[in-house]
Protein backbone atom coordinates (compact mmCIF):
# COMPACT_ATOMS: atom_id res chain seq x y z
CA UNK A 1 0.00 0.00 0.00
CA UNK A 2 1.31 3.15 -1.12
CA UNK A 3 1.84 6.09 1.77
CA UNK A 4 -0.66 8.46 -0.78
CA UNK A 5 -3.71 5.59 0.17
CA UNK A 6 -3.04 5.75 4.04
CA UNK A 7 -5.82 8.21 6.06
CA UNK A 8 -3.78 10.02 8.62
CA UNK A 9 -5.43 10.61 11.61
CA UNK A 10 -4.37 14.48 12.01
CA UNK A 11 -6.59 15.29 8.92
CA UNK A 12 -9.33 15.66 11.35
CA UNK A 13 -9.76 17.08 14.39
CA UNK A 14 -9.27 15.59 18.05
CA UNK A 15 -12.90 15.39 19.59
CA UNK A 16 -12.74 12.79 22.39
CA UNK A 17 -11.24 9.45 23.14
CA UNK A 18 -10.35 7.56 20.36
CA UNK A 19 -12.00 4.09 19.87
CA UNK A 20 -10.69 0.96 21.74
CA UNK A 21 -8.32 -0.73 18.61
CA UNK A 22 -10.25 -3.94 19.20
CA UNK A 23 -13.18 -2.19 17.59
CA UNK A 24 -13.74 -3.20 13.99
CA UNK A 25 -15.66 -1.44 11.81
CA UNK A 26 -16.39 -1.66 8.08
CA UNK A 27 -15.22 1.63 6.64
CA UNK A 28 -16.25 0.25 3.11
CA UNK A 29 -19.79 0.34 4.44
CA UNK A 30 -19.58 4.02 4.87
CA UNK A 31 -18.25 4.49 0.93
CA UNK A 32 -21.22 2.68 -0.16
CA UNK A 33 -23.63 4.38 2.13
CA UNK A 34 -22.51 7.75 0.49
CA UNK A 35 -22.82 6.20 -3.07
CA UNK A 36 -26.59 5.77 -2.43
CA UNK A 37 -27.13 9.03 -0.76
CA UNK A 38 -25.07 10.52 -3.95
CA UNK A 39 -27.09 8.30 -6.71
CA UNK A 40 -30.83 9.34 -5.03
CA UNK A 41 -29.64 13.54 -5.15
CA UNK A 42 -28.63 13.16 -9.01
CA UNK A 43 -31.14 11.28 -10.23
CA UNK A 44 -33.78 13.88 -8.40
CA UNK A 45 -31.80 16.80 -9.79
CA UNK A 46 -32.72 15.18 -13.36
CA UNK A 47 -35.99 14.18 -12.37
CA UNK A 48 -35.60 10.68 -13.19
CA UNK A 49 -37.26 8.20 -10.03
CA UNK A 50 -37.36 4.99 -11.92
CA UNK A 51 -34.43 3.80 -9.44
CA UNK A 52 -35.57 5.48 -6.47
CA UNK A 53 -37.53 2.39 -4.35
CA UNK A 54 -34.16 0.37 -5.96
CA UNK A 55 -31.76 3.00 -4.29
CA UNK A 56 -33.64 3.34 -1.29
CA UNK A 57 -33.89 -0.80 -0.69
CA UNK A 58 -30.30 -0.38 -1.54
CA UNK A 59 -29.61 1.58 0.93
CA UNK A 60 -32.48 -0.18 3.43
CA UNK A 61 -29.80 -3.50 3.18
CA UNK A 62 -26.47 -1.19 3.82
CA UNK A 63 -27.88 0.40 6.92
CA UNK A 64 -29.48 -2.84 8.78
CA UNK A 65 -28.52 -2.24 12.37
CA UNK A 66 -26.09 -5.46 12.09
CA UNK A 67 -24.04 -4.30 9.16
CA UNK A 68 -24.50 -0.02 9.47
CA UNK A 69 -20.40 0.77 10.79
CA UNK A 70 -22.78 4.20 12.31
CA UNK A 71 -24.43 1.99 14.42
CA UNK A 72 -21.54 -0.26 15.70
CA UNK A 73 -19.26 3.00 16.21
CA UNK A 74 -22.15 4.42 18.51
CA UNK A 75 -22.45 0.87 20.56
CA UNK A 76 -18.68 1.04 20.99
CA UNK A 77 -17.89 4.58 22.21
CA UNK A 78 -18.38 5.62 25.81
CA UNK A 79 -19.29 9.36 24.90
CA UNK A 80 -22.95 9.10 25.81
CA UNK A 81 -24.00 12.58 24.21
CA UNK A 82 -22.08 11.34 20.85
CA UNK A 83 -24.10 8.22 21.03
CA UNK A 84 -27.29 10.32 21.65
CA UNK A 85 -26.81 12.34 18.82
CA UNK A 86 -25.61 9.43 16.49
CA UNK A 87 -29.09 7.51 17.26
CA UNK A 88 -31.13 10.61 16.56
CA UNK A 89 -28.81 10.90 13.01
CA UNK A 90 -29.84 7.16 12.54
CA UNK A 91 -33.15 7.70 13.39
CA UNK A 92 -33.82 10.63 11.46
CA UNK A 93 -32.26 8.96 8.51
CA UNK A 94 -34.51 6.23 8.35
CA UNK A 95 -37.17 8.48 8.34
CA UNK A 96 -36.16 10.56 5.98
CA UNK A 97 -35.43 7.88 3.17
CA UNK A 98 -39.09 6.35 3.50
CA UNK A 99 -40.29 9.72 2.67
CA UNK A 100 -38.08 10.13 -0.13
CA UNK A 101 -38.95 6.75 -1.55
CA UNK A 102 -42.93 7.54 -1.00
CA UNK A 103 -42.48 10.89 -2.44
CA UNK A 104 -40.57 10.01 -5.75
CA UNK A 105 -41.39 6.24 -6.33
CA UNK A 106 -45.11 6.04 -7.41
CA UNK A 107 -45.29 9.22 -9.39
CA UNK A 108 -48.58 8.05 -11.57
CA UNK A 109 -50.18 7.24 -8.48
CA UNK A 110 -48.88 9.17 -5.37
CA UNK A 111 -48.19 12.92 -7.15
CA UNK A 112 -46.53 14.92 -5.01
CA UNK A 113 -46.41 18.97 -5.86
CA UNK A 114 -43.62 20.88 -6.97
CA UNK A 115 -43.22 22.10 -3.51
CA UNK A 116 -43.18 18.91 -1.70
CA UNK A 117 -40.45 17.51 -4.29
CA UNK A 118 -38.51 20.29 -3.39
CA UNK A 119 -38.48 19.35 0.24
CA UNK A 120 -37.56 16.05 -0.50
CA UNK A 121 -34.47 17.19 -2.49
CA UNK A 122 -33.46 19.58 0.68
CA UNK A 123 -34.01 16.89 2.74
CA UNK A 124 -31.27 14.49 0.88
CA UNK A 125 -28.73 16.62 1.03
CA UNK A 126 -29.04 17.25 5.18
CA UNK A 127 -29.07 14.06 5.61
CA UNK A 128 -26.28 13.02 3.57
CA UNK A 129 -24.57 16.37 5.06
CA UNK A 130 -25.53 14.62 8.61
CA UNK A 131 -23.92 10.73 7.66
CA UNK A 132 -20.75 12.82 6.51
CA UNK A 133 -20.74 14.34 9.90
CA UNK A 134 -21.26 11.40 11.68
CA UNK A 135 -18.21 9.94 9.29
CA UNK A 136 -16.33 12.60 10.34
CA UNK A 137 -16.80 11.70 14.07
CA UNK A 138 -15.96 8.09 13.38
CA UNK A 139 -12.82 9.19 12.07
CA UNK A 140 -12.03 11.49 14.91
CA UNK A 141 -12.32 8.70 16.84
CA UNK A 142 -10.34 6.05 15.32
CA UNK A 143 -7.03 4.68 16.43
CA UNK A 144 -4.11 6.03 13.94
CA UNK A 145 -4.14 1.97 12.92
CA UNK A 146 -7.52 1.73 11.49
CA UNK A 147 -6.77 4.56 9.54
CA UNK A 148 -4.43 3.15 7.62
CA UNK A 149 -6.86 1.69 4.74
CA UNK A 150 -8.02 2.49 1.50
CA UNK A 151 -11.56 3.16 2.68
CA UNK A 152 -10.46 5.42 5.66
CA UNK A 153 -8.71 7.48 2.68
CA UNK A 154 -11.57 7.28 0.65
CA UNK A 155 -13.88 8.14 3.08
CA UNK A 156 -11.19 11.39 3.52
CA UNK A 157 -11.62 12.20 0.61
CA UNK A 158 -15.23 12.30 0.45
CA UNK A 159 -15.20 14.66 3.35
CA UNK A 160 -12.79 16.74 1.86
CA UNK A 161 -14.23 17.46 -1.35
CA UNK A 162 -18.22 17.21 0.12
CA UNK A 163 -17.94 18.52 3.97
CA UNK A 164 -15.26 21.56 3.48
CA UNK A 165 -15.47 23.90 6.35
CA UNK A 166 -13.58 26.24 5.06
CA UNK A 167 -15.70 26.84 2.23
CA UNK A 168 -18.92 28.38 2.13
CA UNK A 169 -20.87 25.56 0.45
CA UNK A 170 -23.32 25.89 -2.13
CA UNK A 171 -25.97 28.58 -2.83
CA UNK A 172 -28.54 26.51 -1.95
CA UNK A 173 -27.00 25.13 1.25
CA UNK A 174 -24.52 27.68 2.56
CA UNK A 175 -23.62 26.40 6.17
CA UNK A 176 -24.35 22.63 5.58
CA UNK A 177 -20.58 21.52 5.43
CA UNK A 178 -19.92 24.21 9.23
CA UNK A 179 -22.90 21.85 10.99
CA UNK A 180 -22.46 19.74 13.51
CA UNK A 181 -24.29 16.30 13.95
CA UNK A 182 -26.81 18.00 16.76
CA UNK A 183 -27.17 21.28 15.08
CA UNK A 184 -27.92 19.12 11.36
CA UNK A 185 -30.62 16.40 13.47
CA UNK A 186 -32.32 20.09 14.15
CA UNK A 187 -32.69 20.83 10.56
CA UNK A 188 -33.73 17.77 9.38
CA UNK A 189 -36.63 17.37 12.27
CA UNK A 190 -38.23 20.88 11.12
CA UNK A 191 -38.09 19.77 7.58
CA UNK A 192 -39.88 16.53 8.39
CA UNK A 193 -41.85 18.54 10.51
CA UNK A 194 -43.05 20.23 7.57
CA UNK A 195 -43.60 17.79 5.50
CA UNK A 196 -45.66 15.79 7.88
CA UNK A 197 -47.71 18.97 8.51
CA UNK A 198 -49.10 19.84 5.18
CA UNK A 199 -49.30 16.21 4.15
CA UNK A 200 -51.43 15.54 6.55
CA UNK A 201 -53.68 18.57 5.97
CA UNK A 202 -54.06 17.70 2.25
CA UNK A 203 -54.85 14.48 3.54
CA UNK A 204 -57.22 15.56 6.26
CA UNK A 205 -60.78 13.42 6.57
CA UNK A 206 -60.26 11.30 4.06
CA UNK A 207 -61.96 8.22 5.24
CA UNK A 208 -62.60 6.43 2.25
CA UNK A 209 -60.90 3.39 0.61
CA UNK A 210 -58.05 3.91 -1.83
CA UNK A 211 -60.48 2.20 -4.55
CA UNK A 212 -63.05 5.28 -4.06
CA UNK A 213 -60.33 7.90 -3.02
CA UNK A 214 -58.80 7.36 -6.97
CA UNK A 215 -62.15 6.42 -8.71
CA UNK A 216 -63.31 10.16 -7.13
CA UNK A 217 -59.63 11.55 -8.34
CA UNK A 218 -59.64 10.22 -11.75
CA UNK A 219 -63.41 11.78 -12.05
CA UNK A 220 -61.72 15.43 -10.65
CA UNK A 221 -63.66 15.08 -7.81
CA UNK A 222 -60.58 15.19 -5.59
CA UNK A 223 -57.09 17.19 -5.84
CA UNK A 224 -53.94 15.14 -6.23
CA UNK A 225 -52.47 16.10 -3.08
CA UNK A 226 -55.65 14.80 -0.69
CA UNK A 227 -54.98 11.68 -2.41
CA UNK A 228 -51.61 11.65 -1.57
CA UNK A 229 -51.84 12.72 1.89
CA UNK A 230 -54.66 9.73 2.59
CA UNK A 231 -52.03 7.12 0.91
CA UNK A 232 -49.30 8.42 2.61
CA UNK A 233 -51.04 8.84 7.09
CA UNK A 234 -49.44 5.63 7.79
CA UNK A 235 -45.88 6.83 7.29
CA UNK A 236 -46.90 10.89 8.45
CA UNK A 237 -48.13 8.89 11.95
CA UNK A 238 -45.11 6.99 12.37
CA UNK A 239 -42.88 9.80 11.43
CA UNK A 240 -44.37 12.39 14.07
CA UNK A 241 -45.10 9.73 17.44
CA UNK A 242 -41.33 8.72 16.66
CA UNK A 243 -40.21 12.64 16.72
CA UNK A 244 -41.88 12.97 19.98
CA UNK A 245 -40.31 10.15 21.42
CA UNK A 246 -36.94 10.28 19.43
CA UNK A 247 -34.67 10.10 22.56
CA UNK A 248 -36.36 6.46 23.45
CA UNK A 249 -36.55 5.26 20.08
CA UNK A 250 -34.74 2.16 19.05
CA UNK A 251 -33.46 1.88 15.26
CA UNK A 252 -35.24 -1.47 15.18
CA UNK A 253 -38.35 -0.47 16.55
CA UNK A 254 -38.50 2.75 14.35
CA UNK A 255 -37.39 0.44 10.96
CA UNK A 256 -40.63 -2.38 12.03
CA UNK A 257 -42.68 0.37 12.01
CA UNK A 258 -41.46 1.63 8.75
CA UNK A 259 -42.12 -1.99 7.20
CA UNK A 260 -45.65 -1.77 8.85
CA UNK A 261 -46.61 1.49 7.52
CA UNK A 262 -45.11 0.98 4.08
CA UNK A 263 -47.30 -2.29 3.93
CA UNK A 264 -50.51 0.03 4.31
CA UNK A 265 -49.50 2.51 1.81
CA UNK A 266 -48.69 -0.32 -0.78
CA UNK A 267 -52.54 -0.62 -0.97
CA UNK A 268 -52.45 2.89 -2.91
CA UNK A 269 -50.26 1.75 -5.44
Amino acid sequence: MQDSDQGQAGDFADTGAKLDSGVQLNLENLTKIDEKFQQLIDQLKVQKVNNISQLCSDWWELTDEDDYSIAKFEKAIKDDKVRRELRNQMTLEILSIAVVNYYTSAPDVLKPTHLQIQQVKSLLNYIQQNFLGAVEVILARLPNDLLHNNFANQLQNILKQKRNRKSKGSKEHPQQGQLSVRQMNDQIINILKGIIRQGQQAGANANMSAKRLFQMRSQGLLKSSYVTGAALRPLYVVISKTLKNLENSTLSQVRNNIIKASEEIERFK
